[in-house]
């Protein structure tokens, strides 16, 4: 064995063998490995939202946490609230965005009149089954995002439209994902 130190006063030495194994020394970065990289092992409270074994990062266990404290069941329905990594954050003001958006789809619209009607019929289902409800017109400064949508159709399913609620669209580099 040899001690290190850095110099004569080292408080702290590392002491080397002279012949380490390939064994020794990939058993000693498997361990390193573990406890720097791999995230701790899900709480038994937790095993049945995500199923045994599973990892979970805090960010995860945060979540989870939101979930279960504060999901309802209104009417038949789940509410859910969203998940922010910051609970205080302040939203810019995104409804110049928005509105240039709606501006477009408006012009689809025009253009494309069993667009409008697919789309309108999505938005009217949306309301009645209660997955959304039209809005206050309250504007919370910091805390109101308009989120963009548009709607597509797939290939296959040409006569069905699927309306895309854009979480990525950004407004002074910000977004809601």
């Amino acid at each position: 064995m040899y001690n290190i130190g850095l110099n004569e006063t080292a408080k702290h030495h590392f002491a080397l063998e002279e012949s380490l194994k390939e064994d020794d020394v990939k058993k000693m970065l498997q361990k390193i490995y573990e406890h720097e990289f791999t995230e701790p092992q899900l709480k038994e409270e937790d095993k049945d939202l995500l199923g045994k074994g599973n990892v979970v990062s805090v960010d995860d266990r945060k979540f989870l946490k939101l979930m279960k404290e504060n999901t309802t069941m209104i009417q038949g329905h789940y509410q859910v609230p969203l998940p922010l990594k910051d609970e205080n954050v302040k939203l810019p003001n995104n409804r110049k965005q928005a509105l240039w958006r709606l501006q477009s789809l408006q012009k689809r619209f025009v253009r494309d009149q069993n667009f409008f009607q697919d789309y309108s019929q999505f938005i009217e289902d949306m309301i009645k089954n209660e997955y959304a409800e039209p809005s206050s017109g309250e504007v919370k400064e910091g805390q109101t995002w308009y989120l963009p949508h548009h709607g597509v159709y797939h290939p296959q399913k040409p006569e069905k439209i699927r309306v895309v609620f854009d979480c990525s669209a950004t407004c002074n580099n910000r977004s809601i994902n």
